[in-house]
């Protein structure tokens, strides 16, 4: 409303004023009702009226985190048969659309769905709305018995701390430097000047960016070589996450002379910067793209010529990937004249460990994984909603930082409680599901400190809850179909804790060990009704003694605790259960809800 405009808003009769200050913006506060409805609001300010019905009051949640969070009901079990039977006229869906922003962003266009078959598989970014909002909205609606909305608003691969406002992030100290780089661009208008910034550090961490590498002149000759592609962890650097330099000759035919070229290198990890005799032809920050690049005409000159490209991974696998064929270089009007490109190329590692140098900058404003970047954008604008709490899916994409994940969540939760002015705001966590791999080693590092920190996280705040998937995953996903099993364990952790209802919203939690010689008894809280879901000795314990050694334990159930040994522990001192990427495990409790992994060596 224009400034200084007086509105009114009519709800059933109930009336609240205010006037619109000098942003056009205004605010009322009606008293809270009952759960129910329909209702109908009117708003009148000046000669406008405005009028919204089959307004309902009751339970609203948001519902974020990454893909897991995102995947919608068409791509998760059973979509069909799930969209079908979603006729749910007291079930509200909300889909916050994805968008990062610099600064806190103000109220957004947001619109409410009534739940039905029409909506359900539409409403969302990734296969409709999100699945494992949905199931958890369904049975928190039918057990109540009053009107739920869910709010939406996630973003697959994001990190934590995308999600959490500066001033929730920026005690924590990690992100000073990138903190102090979002405030120069918020200066700056909202220009963040990566390129820049980008080059400054090359210029500063890399050898070859400072002594030319790139350069056709650049004598190479001490180099090494390594076949290209495949990734250097396979050919001698396991483990190294920096920048490598690649150089090789080319001879240009005459007839190319002039005419625009086609360079393709397959997909490159993380990061390339590509030179054609010095030249920047393509550059591309996409580990899984494809690199094809077009060479102007004007930088083709026939003969001996020279290509060289600058790779860093920050992560993971790095170097060339893909087939030996996706390697050439040919006139772009006639791509079948290619000369392959495959084979033996000289290479220097530059930066042998990013720990030694520090990361490079990051893009700011339209990315992501930016610290503050979700926050500002798609939570800011849903302040002050008056919401009952939320559910989290959220921490693949911080698994390699499980220490620090620690302090992202706890300080995530605190951050929304802040802001939503609600300090029994209550949070549902989904702990990692399975995946990977399966391994015969009975403990194995990885996934597993990250679900520690979620069930450190959960334990030392009695508002929240823990969702276990360690049953339900899937190796070869990391998108496991099974969400009404997630959505339901949710519904059923927010019941008993949030909303006090007694029933079972647990599965069982360690507690104690006492140790009797060679032998272990892990005893454990919500643990009434102890099992096995196929009646067999539970499975993934493990045994260490004092040499630290870890040996598969084995198991009996003895009423509510769980009693280990092992042939080649004789003095045991800990114990770990399902620490692993993805462990085969089939304790439960009476409730059927799966056991809490944990280690008892815990720092």
């Amino acid at each position: 409303a224009p400034a200084g405009t007086t509105v009114t808003v009519d709800l059933d009769g109930e009336r609240a004023t205010a006037m619109a200050d000098d942003q056009d913006r205004w605010r009322v506060d009606l008293p809270a009702r009952p759960a129910g409805g329909p209702h109908v609001l009117t708003v009148i300010a000046g000669a406008a009226t405005a009028t919204a019905s089959d307004l309902l009051i009751g339970e609203v949640w948001i519902c974020s985190g990454q893909s897991n969070m995102e995947q919608g009901v068409n791509i998760s079990r059973d979509p069909q048969a799930e969209i079908a039977a979603a006729d749910h006229p007291r079930l509200r869906l909300c889909w916050v659309r994805k968008s990062t922003a610099l600064e806190p962003q103000p109220l957004a266009d947001l619109s409410w769905a009534v739940c039905s078959p029409g909506t359900l598989g539409k409403h969302g970014s990734w296969g409709g709305f999100s699945a494992v909002a949905y199931f958890f909205g369904r049975a928190l609606q039918a057990d109540l018995d009053v009107p739920v909305g869910l709010i939406h608003a996630s973003w697959g691969g994001t990190p934590a701390q995308a999600w959490i406002s500066r001033e929730g992030i920026a005690p924590l100290g990690d992100f000073a430097e990138i903190l102090a780089d979002i405030d120069t661009a918020v200066a700056d208008g909202g220009e963040d000047r990566y390129e820049q910034r980008l080059a400054a550090w090359w210029a500063d961490k890399d050898p070859g960016s400072r002594e030319g590498w790139k350069e056709p002149g650049h004598d190479d000759s001490a180099w090494a070589t390594m076949k290209v592609p495949g990734p250097w962890e396979r050919q001698g650097h396991a483990g190294l996450d920096g920048a490598v330099w690649f150089r090789r000759g080319i001879d240009i035919p005459a007839d190319w002379a002039g005419r625009d070229l086609m360079l393709s290198l397959g997909t490159i990890d993380d990061a390339d910067t590509t030179y054609l005799d010095g030249a920047t032809v393509g550059s591309d920050r996409r580990w899984n793209a494809p690199r094809r690049y077009r060479i102007p005409g004007a930088q083709v000159q026939a003969g001996a010529r020279h290509l060289a490209v600058r790779v860093l991974d920050t992560g993971g696998g790095g170097g060339f990937h893909g087939d030996d064929a996706a390697f050439w270089i040919a006139p772009a009007d006639a791509e079948d004249q290619k000369i392959a490109l495959a084979g033996d190329w000289r290479y220097q590692v530059a930066i042998d460990d990013l720990r030694k140098v520090g990361r490079p900058p990051q893009p700011l404003g339209q990315n992501p994984h930016t610290p503050t970047s979700l926050s500002n954008a798609m939570i800011e604008p849903l302040v002050p909603y008056a919401c009952a709490g939320a559910i989290w899916y959220q921490g693949e994409s911080n698994a390699g930082n499980p220490a620090q994940y620690r302090k992202l969540l706890p300080a995530l939760i605190a951050d929304w409680r802040r802001r939503f002015a609600n300090d029994d705001l209550g949070f549902g966590v989904v702990q990692l599901a399975s995946f990977m791999d399966r391994v015969e080693a009975p403990i194995q590092e990885g996934w597993a400190a990250l679900r520690e920190a979620q069930a450190w996280t959960v334990a030392n705040d009695p508002k929240t809850w823990l969702a276990v998937a360690i049953d339900i995953g899937e190796a070869k996903d990391i998108h496991p179909k099974n969400k009404q099993d997630v959505g339901l364990r949710l519904a059923k952790g927010a019941l008993a804790v949030h909303y006090g209802k007694e029933i079972v919203g647990s599965g069982p939690v360690f507690d104690h060990l006492t140790i009797d010689g060679a032998s272990v008894t892990v005893h454990f809280r919500h643990s009434t009704g102890l099992a096995t879901t196929d009646g067999a000795p539970p499975l993934a314990f493990a045994l260490a003694g004092p040499d630290g050694t870890w040996h598969q334990a084995e198991a009996r159930i003895d009423g509510e605790t769980v009693v280990l040994t092992s042939g080649a522990v004789g003095e045991p001192r800990a114990v770990r259960y399902a620490w692993a990427n993805n462990p085969a495990v089939n304790l439960v409790n009476g409730a059927g809800l799966p056991g809490v992994p944990f280690r008892s060596d815990a720092p």
